[in-house]
């Protein structure tokens, strides 16, 4: 029997206020902060950060890719490292379009820059929760992680192969994917989690060494 799609529309949302100062470098005490506190309390009343995701037996695996539900994500990367997984879980995480709303409306430098920043915030949030509910429920071992378009390994066309196996339960948690495979709202994460031989995420084969997500140590090396 062919699972539904889980959808997790009652994600709490506190923004860590001691994260954020790390980010901009100000404190409470500091002449700014006053206007930041004032923008925490705004995006709480507003936000509402949601997931969903789909646990999906591989039904095919090579060295190329995996199938899922007749559907073929052309990835060596992730069929190597998912390959004691016989279920895997595409997953949408988003900050929601309540809070994208919100973060528009400020047009001042400072604040939309302080808007941008709890709306990642509130993304990462959405993140963290449907990883624990897959891990815990599912009790995945050395839960692990790849995003379509994070490596050239896999392309970020093939966002639409998980959207459509969201089969449009996407737009219950208020995401729409546009022709240029962009995700709305833009504080928005796309998927699949697993358990896997040792635990791996993109930034493990990422070049890329100034990022705010950066997991990874050191970038590891691995045969293409």
């Amino acid at each position: 029997m062919k699972a539904s799609v889980q959808i997790m529309d009652t994600i709490s949302f506190k923004p860590d206020r001691n994260q954020l100062g790390e980010c901009l470098k100000l404190y409470p005490g500091h002449r700014s902060w006053e206007r930041v506190e004032k923008l925490l309390l705004e995006a709480e009343a507003v936000a509402r950060p949601k997931a969903l995701y789909l646990p999906t037996l591989v039904e095919t695996r090579c060295s190329e890719g995996i199938r899922l539900q007749g559907l073929w994500l052309s990835s060596k990367i992730l069929s190597a490292q998912s390959q004691g997984a016989d279920t895997i879980f595409p997953f949408l995480a988003t900050a929601g379009l309540e809070l994208e709303k919100w973060a528009q409306q400020h047009t001042a430098l400072f604040d939309r820059y302080i808007a941008e920043l709890i709306s990642e915030m509130a993304c990462q949030c959405a993140v963290e929760a449907v990883f624990h509910k897959i891990d815990s429920l599912y009790e995945l071992t050395n839960p692990s992680c790849m995003n379509p378009g994070s490596l050239r390994d896999w392309s970020i066309e093939e966002q639409v192969l998980l959207f459509n196996l969201m089969n449009g339960q996407e737009r219950v948690i208020g995401v729409v994917l546009t022709d240029e495979y962009m995700m709305i709202p833009m504080k928005t994460m796309s998927g699949i989690r697993f358990s896997a031989e040792t635990q791996f995420v993109n930034c493990d084969l990422c070049q890329r060494q100034i990022c705010n997500y950066r997991r990874a140590v050191d970038i590891q090396n691995y045969s293409r």
